[in-house]
């Protein structure tokens, strides 16, 4: 099995699906970094009872991936935290080449911003699919990529998001030529 290596999104954008619908994110391009640029949403009325417009991150380069490779598993490292309130991941969910959401929600069950530090999350694995059946050319869309929820356990939450990075494990496809030995016979 290979790997693409962590690869960085280039592309971040709010987008709005209900009910990621309430608050859209401030500058959610800043995502494509490990940096001190942030994605955020420091809305006063970020309160209980109100989600994230859904931050995705996508166009991850994974270009390295021969066509018709089997995809075995991805493993995804977020990083955020909640500076005012507190708050909690609800999605984190793969985005197909469609821009649809797929597979299993590894925050089906909220996983909170422990701190006000920025801290790393990491979901999924070298032999987790997310269960969604990903192939070769679905992962090397621009489209791909991840989608992260927020919801605010406190009044006047604010969130920042610094960066979703991804790898890719996969198994190329046979070249078609074995080890065999080759006996050429000449007339």
């Amino acid at each position: 099995m290979a790997d693409t290596g962590v690869k960085y999104c280039q592309t971040g954008a709010s987008v709005s699906s209900a009910p990621y619908d309430d608050q859209a994110w401030t500058n959610p391009g800043n995502i494509v970094a490990d940096d001190t640029n942030y994605a955020q949403i420091t809305n006063p009325n970020f309160d209980v009872g109100t989600y994230s417009y859904l931050l995705r991150g996508t166009n991850f380069d994974f270009s390295v991936i021969p066509d018709g490779s089997t995809i075995d598993g991805i493993y995804v490292t977020t990083a955020a935290a909640y500076v005012n309130g507190a708050g909690s991941y609800t999605l984190v969910q793969l985005v197909n080449a469609s821009s649809a959401l797929i597979g299993d929600n590894k925050a089906a069950t909220p996983v909170a911003l422990t701190t006000p530090t920025i801290a790393a999350n990491n979901w999924g694995g070298a032999a987790d699919t997310w269960g969604a059946s990903p192939t070769a050319a679905m992962v090397k869309s621009a489209n791909f990529g991840v989608a992260l929820g927020f919801e605010p356990t406190a009044a006047d939450c604010d969130i920042y998001a610094d960066y979703v990075r991804m790898t890719v494990y996969y198994t190329a496809p046979a070249s078609g030529f074995s080890n065999d030995v080759c006996v050429v016979f000449e007339s």
